[in-house]
């Protein structure tokens, strides 16, 4: 990787911003724009929740190129730690109720939401 922002996706804000631009078109029409609220929706949260530093979202990534030389299996460990690590959050929060990321990340998607689509 040249960059140190070679391993950042940042496409979903861009389509998140062509669909409020849609739900704007649509409404003016006097529609409702549910299907393109909807991808908003999902790009917002999918670019939000890959700023999380760690392996293999799009940050964790930056975090990888960052540290000292590396040799394949230590890049491997991470990742793979990494998907077990997000794997393993996602059914926690849904079976104890309790939110570990969502409560610190759903707010941004909201707010950001609220900015695109008014």
């Amino acid at each position: 990787m040249s960059s140190n922002l070679a391993g950042l996706d940042i496409a979903n804000f861009p389509l998140a911003i062509i669909s409020a631009s849609l739900v704007f078109l649509v409404r003016f029409i006097d529609l409702e724009p549910v299907v393109f609220l909807m991808v908003v929706g999902v790009n917002l949260t999918t670019a939000v929740y890959h700023l999380i530093p760690i392996p293999p979202l799009a940050a964790g990534s930056l975090i990888t190129t960052w540290l000292p030389d590396q040799s394949p299996l230590q890049k491997r460990v991470l990742y793979f730690s990494g998907s077990a690590l997000i794997l393993a959050i996602s059914p926690a929060e849904r079976i104890t109720g309790v939110g570990l990321v969502s409560p610190l990340l759903n707010p941004v998607v909201r707010a950001v939401m609220k900015f695109l689509v008014k």
